[in-house]
C-alpha cells in the first residue's frame, strides 16, 4: 500500500507546491496598488481556484478508489492502522512535532503584536497541546496507552483547529476581500475534518477514507498558505500543520487492508433488564407411608364411663379406658 501512500502524500506536496507560486503571483498582481480591492476577472485567481478544485477531486477519486473498487479498509486495531514501516519514522514524527512548537513558542513571543494578543496565547497553547497529543497518538501505535488516555489526546488537535478556525473568522470578520482569507479558512476547515476523523480511531469508529480525503486536502491548502502575507510564527505552524496531516495520510494508506481479511467480531449482546429471582416455593411434608404390619399395629383406646353410688348416696364416675393392646389395659 506504500505506493498508494506516496501518490497521495505526493500529488497534496506537489500541488501545494505549484499552489504557492500560483497564490504568490496572484497576490502580486490581483489587488489594485491604490484601493487594494480584487480585480476582478484576474487570471491567476482563476487558476488557483481551477487548480484547487480539480487538486481536491483527484483526492477524493482516489480515495474513493482504494474505498470502493480497491475494497481497501483500515485493521481494527488502532496499532495496526497507524503501525509504523520503517524505522525513520520516529524521528520523523520527533522533528514535526519540534516545528510546531517552535512556531507556537514564536507566536507566544509575537502575541502583543498581533490584532488579539490573548487569543493568540491561546491559540498559542492549544498548538503545544496539540503537538503532545499527536505525540501520543502516534506512540499509541507501539507502546500501550490506556483507551481513555487516549481518547482525551486525541482531541486535542481537534480543539486546536477549531480554536484556530475561530480565531481566523475573527480577524477577517471585517475584511470584504474574500480572497484574502479563503484559502486560510479552507485550511483550517479541512484541517478540522481531518483531525476529527483520525481521532476516530482512538474511539474505535474507522473511517480512512475521511482520514485520507481531509488530511491530505488540509495538507495542501496549508502549503498554499504559505505564499501569503502573514506572520512568521503562522507560518511555521501552517507548515507543521501539513506534515502532521501528510504523516497521517501516509500511515493510515500504508496500513490499509482488504476489507474481506477483517474477521467480524461476534457482538456482544447484553441483557440490561433485572431478571426476578424466584422465591423458593416452602416445603412441603413427605407424605408417612406405612407398611402394612404397621398399620394391624395400631392400637385402638375406648374410653367409657361408668356410675358408682356408695351407701351414704354419694355418686361419682369411674373411666374404663381399654385398647387391644393387651400390656396396656387399665
Amino acid at each position: 500500500m506504500k505506493k498508494y501512500a506516496l501518490t497521495i502524500c505526493g500529488i497534496s506536496g506537489s500541488m501545494g507546491a505549484f499552489g504557492i507560486f500560483v497564490r504568490w503571483i496572484q497576490n502580486m498582481t490581483a489587488y489594485e496598488k491604490a484601493s487594494g480591492l480584487y480585480i476582478s476577472g484576474n487570471f491567476w485567481g482563476r487558476s488557483l481556484f481551477v487548480m484547487c478544485v480539480l487538486t481536491v477531486a483527484g483526492l477524493w477519486g482516489i480515495t474513493y478508489f482504494l474505498g470502493q473498487i480497491k475494497g481497501l479498509t483500515s485493521p481494527s486495531s488502532y496499532k495496526e492502522a497507524l503501525k509504523k514501516r520503517f524505522v525513520a519514522e520516529k524521528p520523523i514524527i520527533i522533528a514535526i512535532g519540534v516545528i510546531m512548537m517552535l512556531g507556537a513558542a514564536l507566536l507566544f513571543a509575537k502575541s502583543d503584536e498581533l490584532p488579539f494578543p490573548s487569543m493568540s496565547r491561546i491559540h498559542a497553547l492549544l498548538t503545544f497541546l496539540a503537538v503532545i497529543g499527536f505525540w501520543m497518538m502516534t506512540a499509541a501505535a507501539d507502546h500501550p496507552v490506556g483507551p481513555k488516555t487516549l481518547c482525551v489526546f486525541s482531541i486535542l488537535p481537534i480543539l486546536f483547529a477549531a480554536f484556530w478556525l475561530l480565531l481566523s473568522y475573527r480577524e477577517d470578520t471585517a475584511t470584504s476581500i474574500v480572497w484574502r482569507y479563503a484559502v486560510e479558512i479552507l485550511t483550517l476547515s479541512f484541517s478540522l475534518l481531518g483531525y476529527y476523523f483520525i481521532s476516530g480511531l482512538a474511539f474505535g469508529k474507522r473511517a480512512p477514507r475521511g482520514i485520507i480525503f481531509f488530511s491530505a486536502a488540509g495538507a495542501y491548502f496549508s502549503i498554499i498558505n504559505l505564499a501569503d502575507d502573514l506572520p512568521k510564527a503562522l507560518l511555521v505552524i501552517f507548515f507543521g500543520n501539513a506534515l502532521v496531516l501528510l504523516y497521517f495520510v501516509w500511515s493510515v494508506t500504508s496500513n490499509l487492508c482488504p476489507i474481506s481479511s477483517i474477521q467480524s467480531e461476534p457482538e456482544l449482546i447484553i441483557d440490561t433488564e433485572e431478571e426476578e429471582e424466584e422465591e423458593p416455593l416452602p416445603a412441603q411434608p413427605a407424605p408417612i407411608e406405612a407398611d402394612e404390619d404397621e398399620i394391624a399395629d395400631v392400637i385402638e383406646v375406648s374410653v367409657s364411663p361408668e356410675t358408682i353410688t356408695d351407701e351414704d348416696g354419694d355418686t361419682w364416675q369411674e373411666w374404663d379406658i381399654s385398647s387391644n393392646d393387651d400390656s396396656d389395659k387399665t
